[in-house]
């Protein structure tokens, strides 16, 4: 069994372990499953379990009431999350913020879940139609991450499911960025070969968060959803955050043009049919208009930089950009 453990600064410890399957569920905690996950596991379910819709709506503080009535009902101090990132996140919050709660335990079950798992050291939720308003510092107690309940999406969907370890391992692991390349112009991927990238992914991960580094893309998702009222979906968002994130970098000269140009290349190579091919500029634009300062990130030496600059500049890059320029990158 493969593992890691993370520490944070309040001493909360967090295990990390990869496993076969969902054998770690126990019949005594409180299980928190995404809807749609629970119709592949129910048979192998501990009853009774609690459905909740995924996606963005899940994140919500009206679902983290809804729980706290539950813990509330159940008595329980152990709970189990099953799901994807939103669904994981939001069940985090409201563990972490009831005091009755002793142990939490995480089990996402997609590829950008897996690869970039809500162990920051922070959780949080959506308000009013803005990603993450809401916040709660806090570990789980454990992170059981399952290949095989993720590959079932990359059989579904294709090499789009490679986004989140791409991301990762342009951020934070050059090697592993080698590595993926290869397999994503190869476009076969085995069961066994995934379980590999998704825990190469996930060390280059927890290596990158413990040094405080975001991933490409994730601050602009944020915003990029945000500017939507959350109607874009988190990989959509994210895949068009890593390219503007890039875009910035190069225009602002923190990259050179030839390594945002390969790095944006891959990310079109594994582009669903699904997403959409452009982004509302405007809308965005207006959203950082009303924000003081913006933040991005870029890779430099296998971990990614902070770049801060005022809303005033980025509607000036933008606006200053010629017709065709940004289309290479969004």
């Amino acid at each position: 069994m493969r593992s890691i453990v993370i520490s944070s600064s309040t001493q909360r410890k967090c295990t990390v372990k990869l496993a076969d399957d969902f054998s770690d569920l126990v019949r005594e905690a409180t299980h928190i499953v995404d809807s749609g996950v629970a119709k592949k596991i129910a048979q192998i379910l501990p009853t009774p379990f609690h459905t909740i819709q995924g996606g963005e709506q899940a994140k919500s503080i009206d679902h983290v009431f809804e729980l706290y009535q539950l813990f509330k009902t159940k008595g329980n101090r152990h709970v189990y999350g099953i799901g994807g990132g939103s669904l994981v996140g939001m069940v985090s919050f409201a563990a972490t913020t009831h005091t009755q709660i002793e142990e939490l335990k995480l089990f996402p079950t997609t590829p950008v879940a897996q690869a970039m798992p809500p162990i920051g050291g922070r959780f949080t939720i959506n308000y009013e139609f803005v990603k993450n308003v809401l916040e709660a510092s806090g570990l789980p107690t454990s992170l059981v991450v399952i290949p095989s309940a993720s590959y079932e999406l990359l059989e579904k969907n294709g090499i789009s499911e490679l986004l989140a370890p791409m991301l990762v391992s342009m951020s934070f692991d050059p090697r592993l960025f080698s590595y993926m390349r290869n397999v994503s112009s190869n476009g076969q991927i085995t069961a066994d070969t995934w379980g590999d990238i998704i825990w190469a992914s996930l060390k280059a991960y927890v290596g990158g968060v413990e040094k405080g580094c975001r991933v490409i893309g994730e601050s602009m998702a944020d915003a990029i959803q945000s500017s939507l009222r959350l109607q874009i979906g988190y990989s959509v968002a994210l895949a068009f955050g890593s390219l503007l994130e890039i875009w910035l970098a190069s225009s602002l000269e923190l990259m050179s043009e030839s390594t945002a140009r390969e790095y944006s290349g891959l990310i079109l190579s594994i582009w669903s049919k699904k997403w959409p091919a452009r982004l509302d500029m405007s809308s965005l634009t207006d959203y950082i208009g009303q924000r003081e300062m913006l933040e991005f990130a870029y890779p430099q030496d296998g971990k990614t930089q902070n770049h801060r600059f005022s809303s005033r500049e980025f509607k000036r890059i933008i606006r200053g950009t010629r017709a065709g320029r940004m289309e290479r990158f969004t």
